[in-house]
């Protein structure tokens, strides 16, 4: 009878431990059941609801795209002046300024 009310016990308490976490009560609770100590150990792996809103919520804020505030901010002329260098140094051909220099303006 000891060892039924144990092993009971040791069921709740991963429920209640699973509840919080992203493994669940229900299963936590048959883990508990089933494999009393080793049930315990697999609730205590899993991850935390806490944890799980942290990861979705860095993931969500990394996939976003940058603000045009976040951005560097440079004027037209500076990037005009850029393409001029370029030219001058025979890195772009005169089309590719042209082309360029159009997409800017």
């Amino acid at each position: 009878m000891g060892i039924a009310f144990i092993w009971l016990f040791m069921a709740i308490i991963c429920a209640v431990i699973g509840s919080n976490r992203k493994i669940g009560g229900v299963a936590g609770f048959f883990l508990g059941l089933f494999l009393s100590v080793i049930g315990l150990v697999i609730v205590l792996c899993s991850k935390s609801l806490d944890d799980e809103k942290r990861d979705m919520a860095m993931l969500r804020a990394m996939s976003q795209k940058p603000t045009p505030s976040t951005q560097i901010n440079t004027s037209t002329a500076d990037e005009l002046q850029k393409l001029a260098s370029l030219r001058a140094s025979n890195a772009i051909s005169n089309e590719e300024y042209e082309r360029l220099k159009q997409k800017l303006i």
